[in-house]
């Protein structure tokens, strides 16, 4: 056991941050036990895309306080992801289609514009500076 002041509190410190860390785990590991039951028994798209989101919310919220790493976190929202598509009653992303492009007509040459000469006098007076020491 530690004998100085500083020691102490340390060591309480890393008792209250790893209870603080062990309930936010528990928390996550319970939301993605959710949302994987739920893909299990098919439940409808609505209630999985509810659970997705919310778990989701809860792996990026303790990613950002420093419990798990940001890889981790994106990571398992992926396979959390990859899981959903495999599912037949898989939610359609929201996303919009991406439009597809049509190609740019060729483009006519540009007119070609004529180079014009300034032939007006510089209207600012050259100045030396002087250089005596």
């Amino acid at each position: 056991m530690a004998n100085h002041r500083q020691a102490l509190k340390r060591h309480r410190q890393s008792l209250d941050r790893r209870a603080r860390n062990r309930h936010h785990r528990a928390t996550m590991k319970t939301a993605v036990k959710r949302l994987e039951t739920a893909i299990e028994e098919q439940e409808n798209k609505e209630t999985i895309t509810a659970l997705y989101r919310s778990t989701v919310s809860i792996i990026d919220r303790i990613a950002t306080k420093g419990v798990i790493k940001n890889t981790t976190a994106s990571r398992k929202i992926s396979r959390l992801a990859k899981a959903l598509t495999r599912t037949p009653s898989a939610p359609v992303k929201e996303a919009a289609a991406k439009p597809v492009a049509k190609k740019p007509a060729a483009k006519k040459p540009a007119a070609k514009k004529s180079a014009k000469k300034s032939t007006k006098k510089s209207t600012k007076k050259s100045t030396k500076k002087s250089t005596k020491k």
